[in-house]
């Protein structure tokens, strides 16, 4: 799986059709993430975000996009698909582990394959 695309303030995976804006040179931002100032735009955080009363920078309403108009297929979620958190998190440790929380194992089951994984990885 590619790495999947951030917002820089809620950190995020972007979603398909989220509404996105490029501060250049500090990245891409949920439109919801910030506030807007008509300069062109001044850019901060968000309240209730960390930093939230951060200077981003500025952009034009160019900057503003859907992110799959920005990113490629598979560095941002579809439309209706929800973020792999346990492999997200350990790619390099699970690679092959689906989202096994979503499919309904318990934790003694998922300790069982991960424990297969780790004795298979350490027999080759």
């Amino acid at each position: 799986m590619t790495k999947l695309e951030r917002c820089g303030v809620c950190e995020e995976a972007f979603s398909e059709y989220d509404d996105i804006l490029h501060v250049a040179p500090r990245g891409w931002f949920h439109e919801r993430c910030v506030r807007l100032v008509p300069i062109d735009y001044a850019v901060w955080v968000n309240v209730g975000y960390p930093g939230y009363d951060s200077f981003l920078g500025t952009c034009d309403e160019d900057d503003k996009r859907f992110v799959c108009d920005i990113f490629d297929e598979g560095e941002y979620l579809e439309d209706g698909e929800e973020e792999d958190f346990f492999v997200q998190e350990f790619p390099e440790k699970f690679p092959r582990i689906p989202n096994l929380i979503s499919m309904g194992n318990t934790q003694e089951s998922i300790d069982k394959m991960v424990n297969a994984l780790k004795k298979e990885e350490s027999t080759n």
